[in-house]
């Protein structure tokens, strides 16, 4: 990997959460992830590994409250801690999104 970029993943199970960065700007792929938990420690580890900003792709949302509110979000213009959140397409098993930061959260307890 060039000098000044960062590569992690967050594991749970089969489920991941990869993350490039790239001059303070984060790329975060979550794949099959059905609670937010994950998501929080993953923006944390992002912000702490030095991004400013970013873009994270929820891949298929499973959960169905979460999905419902995502969808109402990117319908209504609401964010998502901050990021405008995009619908991108209803896959077999939920819909995906796309949110967009402007400055990457951190989420504490």
């Amino acid at each position: 990997m060039p000098a000044g970029e960062i590569h992690f993943e967050i594991k749970r199970g089969e489920d991941l959460i990869t993350v490039h960065i790239k001059d303070e700007y984060a790329r975060i792929v979550v794949s099959m992830i059905d609670d937010v938990w994950p998501v929080y420690q993953a923006l944390n580890k992002t912000v702490a590994a030095g991004a400013k900003r970013g873009v994270l792709f929820t891949g298929m949302v499973v959960h169905d409250q979460l999905a419902a509110m995502h969808m109402m979000r990117s319908q209504k213009g609401i964010t998502w801690m901050g990021g405008k959140v995009t619908f991108l397409s209803m896959l077999s098993d939920g819909p995906e999104f796309r949110i967009d930061f402007d400055v990457l959260p951190t989420v504490t307890e």
